[in-house]
């Protein structure tokens, strides 16, 4: 080797060796330090997601979207709701060697609010009862119908009852199902089997205890830099927080590695350290997702900074970081490097005033019992 080629390779390890030491030595890093260092470790992820609802009596039900009012659409075809999925944007960063990334529930999740506002288990309960209400109605409008043609003791399992063909209630319930026609009795005998036999399920679903989990259609990271789809690594959901105050989840690559153009890992501060205000953090993420991020030389993450505003506790570090949509799952550092919170939420009404889930948090995922249902 070259007497100066040697002398080069020399001060970059020494370099390499210097900033690996500085943040090991917790020395303060220049705002510019930190972002090199840790902007290839932190990634954009992609996902396309929905439910599955498994009953105790072993039903399964699949729907796109959890909301808390308990309005959403609930089928027994898997394969429609996985079509129907929407894709959603979010931010995560590698936590280990062994491929896996940290972020929040809620990016993987479809929900219409907060996880911490939101009761799954009410509102599926809601949503069987929304469902039991229609098919009510259904059957209301169709066996007024069928009634005009048959007789009474003919109608499908002598099932229907005379409060169905009452005709106050009929002329109640028409205007909502003005679409509901049938060009023979013989088909409208099969519609009203059908009504029932879905009214049957849904009174039934209405008794069973049920889990809720998370399926992944399609689930993609994209590192600082890609410029195409040909960029993406497949990962996989492995873990869903259990404590609805801790918005969390770990997604982990398909080849169970961190690709080697990727940063160094974020290693969490010391278990529930208490943030003291005024201290100063620093976000990585992708506000936005890939509106912000694209460019003209491909995905670019964004670097923030603020401080800590309030004392945190075990759950949240509240700062001054601006964040946006899209930057769920961030990484928060402080100037030495360490992992201080995982972004999570911000007010809309409130300019730079965004909380953080607690670091130790993650340290406590990691090393709990891994689950992939939604905590009820």
């Amino acid at each position: 080797m070259k007497p100066y080629i040697l002398v080069v390779s020399l001060v970059l390890l020494l370099a390499c060796r210097d900033k690996s030491a500085r943040t090991s030595a917790n020395q303060p890093l220049s705002n510019e330090e930190l972002f090199d260092t840790y902007r290839k470790s932190v990634v954009l992820i992609q996902n396309k997601s929905y439910y599955r609802i498994r009953f105790a009596g072993g039903v399964r039900m699949y729907c796109t979207e959890i909301n808390s009012n308990g309005h959403m659409y609930l089928s027994e075809n898997e394969d429609r709701i996985r079509k129907e999925a929407e894709i959603n944007y979010g931010t995560g960063f590698f936590v280990n060697e062994r491929g896996v990334i940290a972020t929040n529930l809620h990016v993987l999740a479809p929900i219409d609010r907060l996880l911490e506002e939101m009761d799954f288990k009410n509102s599926v309960s809601r949503a069987l009862k929304n469902w039991s209400e229609n098919e009510d109605r259904k059957l209301s409008v169709a066996a007024h119908r069928l009634a005009k043609t048959v007789k009474h003791d003919s109608l499908p399992g002598r099932a229907v009852s005379s409060t169905h063909l009452d005709t106050s209630r009929h002329k109640h319930f028409e205007p909502h199902f003005n679409g509901y026609k049938f060009d023979s009795v013989n088909r409208l005998k099969v519609s009203v089997d059908s009504i029932l036999s879905q009214a049957r399920l849904v009174k039934a679903l209405l008794t069973q205890d049920f889990t809720i989990e998370l399926v992944t259609a399609d689930l993609d990271i994209y590192l600082d830099g890609a410029t195409s789809n040909e960029d993406a690594y497949a990962c996989r959901v492995i873990a869903l927080s259990q404590d609805k105050n801790i918005d969390l989840a770990l997604i982990q690559t398909a080849g169970h590695e961190v690709p080697e153009e990727a940063g160094p890992i974020a290693e969490p501060i010391y278990l529930f350290d208490t943030i003291k205000v005024t201290t100063p953090l620093y976000l990585i993420g992708y506000n936005y997702g890939p509106e912000i991020a694209k460019t003209a030389a491909g995905l670019k993450v964004q670097f923030t900074r603020g401080e800590v505003s309030q004392e945190s506790d075990q759950y949240r570090v509240l700062y001054t970081i601006p964040a946006l949509t899209g930057s769920s799952g961030s990484p928060v550092f402080d100037q030495f490097g360490r992992l201080v919170a995982i972004n999570y939420k911000g007010y809309n009404t409130k300019e730079n005033f965004n909380y953080g889930i607690h670091a130790g948090q993650l340290r406590k995922l990691l090393r709990s019992e891994k689950k992939l249902s939604l905590p009820l």
